[in-house]
């Protein structure tokens, strides 16, 4: 029994980290995403949303799932089974894109911080567009409704996406 508890204790405080290390880590994630190096940020608050509550991590993984440039994109030339686990690999990055914002902005609807947030309008344009490229046109019109609704400062490109979406299912 003392043997299980140690071991439990060493696996549960192994990955810990200290106060310096968390503060290391959170101005590495300031500085990469700042400069848009999204790819590799993203192990970088993997990791620290573990260890911090501060939601803005989460919204900033959200939006470098979005931004990322390193993966594949699938071509007609590629072998069939290449081509799946590409579509899958940005499937995937998408609907992890999609979570992480998701929570920011239900965050922000719990403590009625909506108004506050200057970007939420860009945050929902966001959530269209990965719907959008999900293939959920209604949740993709939903999203730039809400866009519109939110105060997006282009509004013509709203417009046409939803004109675009409507005309198409």
């Amino acid at each position: 029994m003392k043997i299980f508890i140690f071991l439990f204790s060493i696996s549960l405080f192994s990955d810990s980290i200290s106060k310096s290390e968390l503060r290391t880590l959170k101005k590495e994630i300031e500085e990469n995403f700042k400069d848009k190096k999204y790819s590799i940020v993203i192990p970088k608050i993997e990791k620290i949303i573990i260890y911090s509550e501060e939601s803005k991590y989460r919204l900033w993984l959200g939006l470098s799932y979005f931004n990322r440039d390193d993966l594949e994109i699938p071509s007609e030339n590629d072998e069939i089974f290449l081509r799946n686990k590409k579509i899958q690999n940005l499937k995937t990055n998408y609907l992890n894109a999609e979570k992480f914002i998701s929570e920011y902005i239900l965050f922000l609807e719990r403590r009625n911080l909506l108004k506050t947030e200057l970007r939420i309008a860009e945050y929902y344009f966001i959530l269209g567009t990965i719907a959008y490229l999900l293939n959920e046109n209604k949740k993709s019109e939903f999203n730039f409704k809400k866009s519109l609704i939110s105060g997006f400062p282009n509004k013509e490109i709203i417009k046409f996406n939803l004109t675009y979406l409507t005309q198409n299912y």
